[in-house]
């Protein structure tokens, strides 16, 4: 869906911002305002702004906007948390895959 919004020609004047950087300001106001409301969750309010959960997080935390943590919120963070979990699996090696040696005191570690 597409939503054209007509605006004064000075707003990004008056908001103190470049006029380029007008359109994502907006979106992000919108998005802030909804989720504040109960409107949106967390994720759906971080896609109509264009930031990732965590970043959209931080700006809700500096206008001192509390988290709505329901049902919803709750499985986003277990997948999220699955997929983490799975890539950190993937990653992880033992003593000879890294050419340690013998020590098996370090068998199991997660390598960067």
């Amino acid at each position: 869906m597409s939503l054209t919004l007509e605006v004064s020609d000075n707003l990004h004047l008056l908001l103190g911002i470049p006029r380029d950087q007008l359109e994502k300001r907006l979106r992000l106001e919108l998005a802030v305002d909804l989720y504040a409301q109960n409107l949106l969750s967390m994720g759906k309010a971080a896609d109509v702004a264009g930031l990732n959960r965590f970043n959209f997080n931080d700006i809700l935390a500096e206008r001192n906007i509390p988290m709505h943590y329901g049902q919803k919120e709750l499985e986003e963070d277990l997948d999220f948390a699955r997929v983490d979990n799975l890539f950190a699996k993937t990653n992880l090696v033992t003593d000879t895959d890294s050419g340690c040696g013998g020590n098996s005191s370090n068998a199991g570690t997660l390598t960067h």
